[in-house]
């Protein structure tokens, strides 16, 4: 309801699902069991959970134990979910909360069950920042999903927009320079103000679909 043309229009085109795994982690069932705040002897994989508002960089949530497979096969509710998959880089999303970012997902981390994305070395640092713009933020969250848990399905469901190569590279200078200065959430806005300029240049949108994005962005907790 009330969504624009653009937006419905870009609905069309290939969804992220189609071009990049988009998945679904580990359930401890306890994480207080299975899970450290520190690294420590027996506790070593990185395990990220939730990044939130931590948009482009996000230090791991825990530490996974370091049997977590024997754990699985000797626990019913320990579940590791595309276990061939893990320790890959990619991009670990948001699950709980108004908000929605996206952030860095190292090579050799485990995690969760929010929606976390792999791809190729490439694809990664263009796709962070446009996961952390105001256009996916708004199609997350104002029109694919009005609830407070975004699940990897959804997220598989966000359309990736004609970009051309230019389009990528700046926008993968973008998410490398915010990921390498670690912002804090405020720092962070001024980063997907600048993701947002270079998908404005290449999309076009008119004056109502930037100010429905807009205004979405800035009362996002009134309108969802």
């Amino acid at each position: 309801v009330e969504v624009p043309g653009e937006i419905l229009e870009l609905l069309g085109q290939s969804r992220l699902g189609a071009q990049f795994r988009c998945v679904t982690g580990i359930s401890t069932g306890n994480d207080r069991l299975h899970l450290s705040p520190t690294r420590r002897e027996g506790f070593s994989p990185p395990f990220y959970k939730n990044p939130g508002s931590r948009r482009f960089y996000c230090p791991p949530h825990a530490y996974l134990r370091d049997d977590f497979l024997d754990v699985e096969r000797a626990q019913a509710s320990f579940m590791v979910r595309n276990r061939a998959l893990l320790f890959r880089p990619g991009i670990s999303c948001s699950s709980m909360g108004v908000t929605f970012g996206a952030t860095y997902l190292p090579e050799g981390a485990t995690w969760g069950v929010n929606a976390n994305i792999i791809a190729p070395d490439e694809d990664i640092w263009w796709l962070l920042a446009y996961m952390n713009s105001h256009l996916v933020s708004y199609l997350v969250r104002g029109v694919l999903n009005r609830s407070n848990m975004v699940t990897s399905g959804y997220v598989s469901r966000i359309p990736i927009p004609d970009l051309r190569p230019e389009d990528r590279r700046a926008l993968g200078a973008i998410a490398r320079e915010a990921h390498a200065r670690r912002p804090n959430p405020t720092e962070a806005l001024k980063v997907v103000q600048d993701v947002n300029r270079v998908l404005n240049a290449r999309l076009q949108f008119g004056d109502e679909t930037l100010n429905t994005m807009q205004r979405f962005a800035a009362q996002i907790v009134q309108l969802t």
